[in-house]
């Protein structure tokens, strides 16, 4: 997409028949091949496998073909399916603190997009990206990766253009400021109410993180836009090294299968382990090298140790199917990737969790 509108801005066709172009095709076949060939593995030759109420998956014609169009139509889910603005305000916190930079040079772009004053090439796959994704039936954030660095670029090239116009230096300034701003205040609210920031380590590097923000908003020795770039860099740093330091590990706390994984290592062979009927923990999963196992009343019968991993409100379910429950471990559990006000408020975080149970089955 990004070498159709960068040939057709030039309109050097020439470009088309260019050798290098099966060069890349070769190249792409090659280093896509592992993926494809495991989805073959996995889907062709196992047509019995259901998936979404479907078995005979052809898996490689899934992956290069069907599972775009399936994410568009909304075959995978209906997530954001009519959030037709989806595309827009993820794009705001997502691609921060330069997302509000990127929309008014991209206004300014689309402006003089036929006179052919600037390239074609980051304009145009950010406006077909914003369309695929608004109109598509499944949303997510992570879709609007692919336009990060085009929309990088876009915006360097509208900051580095206005660095003689002192009135757009003012303007870039003080964006960057007041978005610098709101991020340190939910920087604030996030680590001392929501998850309170501990260990001396941790307050010594946002001690000097924070130093450095405002070294560069009172320094003299740089002009303004040098310090609304440096503000908002240093800002960021700040943010992804709490980010990754405190909240996150904090957060992942309340995501029961990672810690379960965690309280029962040496102690329960993850091999015993079983899920019951609907339940799913993709972080156990991960964290014990298992694949998910399903729960049959079939497995009591070998004399083989049974762990039933479950959440509790199962727990009268399981008993009244008769079965017995000995020792267990248990920890609390919530969606952590579907935050809300009411989980991250201390006050009521506790009424939000369920709680992930891992029993041993005695009978």
């Amino acid at each position: 997409m990004a070498s159709l509108f960068y040939i057709t801005y030039r309109k050097d066709w020439k470009l088309f028949l260019n050798w290098k172009w099966l060069l890349l095709l070769l190249l792409f076949a090659l280093f896509i091949s592992p993926v494809v060939y495991c989805y073959y593995l996995q889907y062709n030759l196992h047509p019995e496998k259901v998936v979404r109420g479907k078995n005979q998956v052809d898996g490689v014609k899934f992956i290069l073909l069907n599972q775009s169009v399936e994410r568009f139509s909304g075959g995978m889910g209906g997530d954001g399916k009519n959030d037709y603005l989806f595309f827009i305000h993820s794009f705001l916190w997502a691609f921060a603190p330069w997302s509000i930079l990127a929309y008014i040079a991209l206004a300014g772009r689309v402006k003089n997009f036929t006179q052919r004053k600037e390239e074609w090439l980051t304009t145009g796959v950010f406006i077909v990206m914003l369309l695929i994704v608004s109109f598509s039936g499944f949303k997510l954030p992570h879709y609007l990766n692919i336009v990060f660095p085009v929309t990088a670029v876009l915006a360097a090239a509208f900051i580095a253009g206005k660095q003689t116009n002192s009135k757009w230096v003012n303007i870039i300034y003080k964006i960057q400021l007041v978005i610098a701003g709101l991020i340190l205040l939910l920087l604030i609210v996030l680590n001392t109410w929501a998850f309170p920031a501990n260990g001396i380590l941790i307050l010594t590097g946002v001690v000097l993180l924070l130093a450095i923000v405002f070294f560069f908003i009172k320094s003299t020795g740089y002009n303004r836009l040098q310090k609304a770039i440096a503000v908002s860099v240093s800002t960021m740093t700040l943010a992804f090294f709490l980010l990754n330091t405190n909240f996150y590990p904090q957060l992942l706390k309340y995501q029961g299968g990672n810690e379960l994984a965690f309280a029962t290592k040496g102690k329960v062979n993850p091999a015993d382990v079983y899920f019951w009927k609907e339940i799913q923990s993709s972080s156990f999963n991960f964290y014990t090298s298992t694949l998910r196992k399903q729960f049959t009343d079939t497995l009591l019968q070998t004399g083989k140790k049974v762990w039933l991993l479950f959440d509790i409100k199962n727990e009268e379910e399981i008993k009244q199917a008769g079965y017995h429950l000995g020792k267990r471990f248990s920890t609390p559990d919530y969606e952590i990737t579907k935050l809300d006000m009411k989980f991250v408020n201390p006050g009521t975080r506790a009424q939000q969790c369920t709680r992930l149970v891992l029993a041993e089955i005695t009978r």
